[in-house]
């Protein structure tokens, strides 16, 4: 099964840092918008990165709160404010 991602751009994706892998797609993006303004750029982008980071320590834990909490190295109460401002369900058991 081929990688969509490495096929058109002949990058090996798997052997990336996330860094790079950040720095490639916000570099597309950009060009992609050209000289147009997209409202709220860095809010949406920064919100989108902590999205998934939260979302996979928390299916890694299978929603357990306090073992996701420990994975992101951040206090329990901040990462319910953070799901909370990022509209992200708990979900036990997931």
């Amino acid at each position: 099964m081929e990688n969509k991602l490495t096929e058109p751009t002949g990058i090996d994706w798997d052997h990336l840092s996330l860094a790079e892998v950040m720095r490639l797609k916000i570099h597309a993006l950009l060009d992609r918008l050209g000289p147009h303004h997209a409202p709220d750029l860095y809010n949406r982008v920064m919100g989108e990165v902590e999205r998934v980071l939260i979302e996979e320590a928390l299916a890694k834990s299978k929603g357990h709160l306090n073992e996701a909490s420990k994975s992101l190295d951040i206090h329990r109460n901040t990462l319910r404010l953070r799901m909370r401002s990022l509209d992200i369900p708990r979900r036990r058991g997931a």
